[in-house]
């Protein structure tokens, strides 16, 4: 399986929204926090 399609099973809109106000629209985010996105990535 890709990772995006792994990743997209995984994304929380909510805090996506959340990380994009703080990264003041830098960049686009899933919602996924880095921990859990890791150890999803990983395996």
């Amino acid at each position: 399986m890709e990772f995006k399609a792994v990743l997209m099973d995984s994304a929380d809109p909510q805090k996506a929204a959340a990380m994009i106000r703080y990264i003041k629209n830098q960049f686009e985010f899933l919602g996924i926090p880095g921990p859990r996105r890791k150890k999803q990535v990983k395996n």
